[in-house]
C-alpha cells in the first residue's frame, strides 16, 4: 500500500510556481530605502513594471512640506527679484507668489521629471533603436529622490539658521546651502557669476542624480554603457548651459 501511494504521488504533475513566488518583489518602503543605498533593487523592479505614481506622490508631498518651511525665505527672494526688476513688491503680490511656490511644488516635480524623461527616451531611442517612455519616466522619477533629500535638508537648515539674504546674487547660496556647500562653487571664490553658477552644478546631489539616471538607463532600459554615458554628458551640458544663463540673467538684473 505504501509503495502504491508513493508511486501515485510521483506520477502527479508538479504545481507550477509563479514568477511572483520565485522572486519576491520589493515593497515601496524597501524601494524607497534602496534608492539611497542600493538603487539596482529599484531599477530591477522598474525593468519589470512601471513605477511612477506612488514615488511621485511621496516626492510631491515632501516637496510641499519643504517649500512651506522655506516660505519666509522665499518671500525675501521674491521681494529682491521684484525690486531688481523694477516692479513694485507689495505684500499681497509677494505673499501670493510665495503661496504659489508651495501649492505648485508638485507641478514643479512633475515638469522636471517628465521633461528629463522625454529627453532620456529620445536619446535612448536614437542610440539604441528602441525605448519605453514609461520606463524612462519611472527611471527619472526615482533618480529625482536625491534632489528631494536636498530640498528637505535645505529647509531644515534654513529653519535652524534663519539666514538673511543680502542680495539676489547671493540668493542661491543662502536659500540653497545644502546644494551650494556640497558643490565646487563653495571651494572657489570667483568674481564671475556665470562661472560660479556653472560650478554650482557640480554638487554632490546633482552628481548623485546623474549617477542614478545612468544606473536606471542601464538596468531598466537595457541601455549600453556608452549610450547611458552619452545621455548623462548631454544632460550635464544642458544643466551647465541653464546655470550659466540663469547667472547671466541675474547679473543683468542687478
Amino acid at each position: 500500500m505504501e509503495e502504491n501511494r508513493t508511486s501515485k504521488e510521483a506520477q502527479q504533475p508538479a504545481i507550477p510556481i509563479s514568477e511572483g513566488e520565485k522572486t519576491k518583489l520589493p515593497s515601496f518602503g524597501e524601494r524607497l530605502l534602496a534608492i539611497f543605498v542600493e538603487p539596482k533593487v529599484v531599477y530591477d523592479y522598474v525593468a519589470r513594471r512601471s513605477d511612477f505614481w506612488l514615488p511621485f506622490i511621496v516626492a510631491s508631498v515632501t516637496s510641499i512640506i519643504a517649500a512651506a518651511l522655506m516660505m519666509p525665505f522665499t518671500r525675501e527672494v521674491i521681494t529682491l527679484s521684484m525690486q531688481a526688476g523694477g516692479a513694485p513688491a507689495s505684500d499681497a503680490m509677494v505673499t501670493g507668489f510665495s503661496i504659489a511656490s508651495v501649492v505648485l511644488a508638485p507641478i514643479t516635480v512633475a515638469a522636471y521629471v517628465l521633461l528629463i524623461a522625454l529627453f532620456l527616451w529620445v536619446v535612448m531611442l536614437v542610440l539604441n533603436g528602441s525605448a519605453d517612455f514609461g520606463k524612462a519616466t519611472s527611471v527619472t522619477m526615482w533618480a529625482y529622490y536625491p534632489l528631494v533629500l536636498a530640498g528637505v535638508l535645505n529647509s531644515i537648515v534654513l529653519v535652524v539658521v534663519r539666514p538673511e539674504i543680502p542680495s539676489i546674487q547671493e540668493a542661491q547660496q543662502h536659500l540653497g546651502p545644502i546644494m551650494h556647500y556640497t558643490s565646487l562653487a563653495a571651494l572657489f571664490s570667483l568674481d564671475s557669476a556665470i562661472i560660479g553658477g556653472m560650478l554650482a552644478v557640480f554638487s554632490l546631489f546633482t552628481i548623485w542624480n546623474l549617477w542614478l539616471l545612468w544606473v536606471g538607463a542601464r538596468r531598466s532600459m537595457n541601455a549600453t554603457a556608452s549610450s547611458a554615458t552619452v545621455f548623462v554628458i548631454l544632460f550635464l551640458l544642458i544643466k551647465l548651459g541653464n546655470a550659466a544663463f540663469g547667472a547671466w540673467r541675474a547679473s543683468r538684473a542687478a
